[in-house]
């Protein structure tokens, strides 16, 4: 199966609201972004919704999932990442990954964090290649992310959790590599499988909490095991149009044969934020081309 691939224009209308934009890319499915590079997703069902990931925080993530679930919903981090726990504050419980509870802590509790990420926010803003994220410098929001504790309820994901919606079952499976408390949902009855940053074109073990390239392999062979349990793979980041478009089930087994296939003398250098590596094409594709997959690695990810 093939995506048939849509631009916004084409599909219901790109709306936007308390700092984000949204759309509804599936029947019960609504794709929030609080920059051009970042999606969190509300599935909403018959009884209930959940809303995977927070983001970075760039408005009222919260006023904005309350009216469009329209029904009570649990809040579910993929993984601990500051781009994905940011909106944390807003809500009153969440759900993470127990090994990933330190991570996301020290966004909250570490003043340096904080700054750290609101200037990554502030310069995500100036660049013409992120548009729309200038209201993030506006005092109200700058305040109250400042201001952010850890005054939510916090509650662990376990392997196999399920989350019934009524119409439908999200399934929570833990998928170590990116970090070691990630998590993918899959949608039982609509096929769908939402990752975070677990399944990425351009995959990383290179931030912070990154594991092996062994555990990597690890978990996309857990995914391997139930890819007649999915059609699609939904991704926080990298869509590979401008617009919304999902991954094949296939990019699970290109992702395995590039980590096995690491090369240091064929990888280029990669700067981040939170250190340095190297990244890994295979094929020696490049990030421009639309089937490409790379892993971006440290030295120690290979020991």
């Amino acid at each position: 199966m093939r995506w048939q691939y849509r631009s916004n224009k084409n599909m219901e209308q790109v709306m936007e609201k308390y700092g984000y934009k949204f759309e509804k890319v599936f029947d019960n499915t609504y794709r929030i972004m609080d920059n051009s590079c970042c999606s969190n997703y509300l599935v909403v069902g018959s009884r209930r919704a959940v809303l995977i990931d927070t983001g970075c925080g760039t408005g009222n993530l919260r006023k904005l999932a309350d009216e469009l679930a329209g029904t009570d919903y649990d809040v579910i981090n993929t993984h601990g990442h500051t781009d994905h726990v940011a909106a944390n504050y807003q809500f009153r419980e969440i759900y993470i990954g127990r090994e990933d509870e330190a991570m996301m802590r020290r966004l909250f509790e570490s003043e340096e964090e904080k700054h750290i990420f609101y200037e990554e926010m502030r310069m995500y803003a100036a660049d013409a290649s992120h548009p729309g994220l200038e209201h993030f410098s506006a005092m109200e929001y700058r305040q109250a992310f400042e201001t952010a504790t850890v005054s939510f309820q916090i509650r662990y994901l376990e392997d196999g959790m399920t989350f019934d919606l009524g119409d439908t079952t999200l399934e929570a499976i833990h998928i170590p590599g990116h970090t070691p408390g990630g998590y993918v949902l899959l949608d039982t009855q609509k096929r769908r499988l939402f990752v975070g940053d677990a399944v990425l074109r351009h995959v990383s073990v290179l931030h912070e909490g990154g594991m092996k390239i062994s555990d990597f392999i690890s978990g996309m062979e857990k995914l391997q095991a139930m890819q007649d349990r999915f059609d699609w793979i939904i991704a926080a980041h990298g869509h590979r149009q401008p617009g919304f478009r999902p991954l094949e089930p296939e990019f699970i087994s290109k992702l395995i044969e590039c980590a096995r296939s690491v090369d240091i003398s064929q990888s280029s250098v990669r700067h981040e934020a939170d250190g340095d590596g190297y990244e890994f094409y295979m094929d020696h594709k490049t990030h421009d081309d639309l089937d490409s997959v790379s892993i971006a690695y440290k030295l120690s990810s290979l020991q």
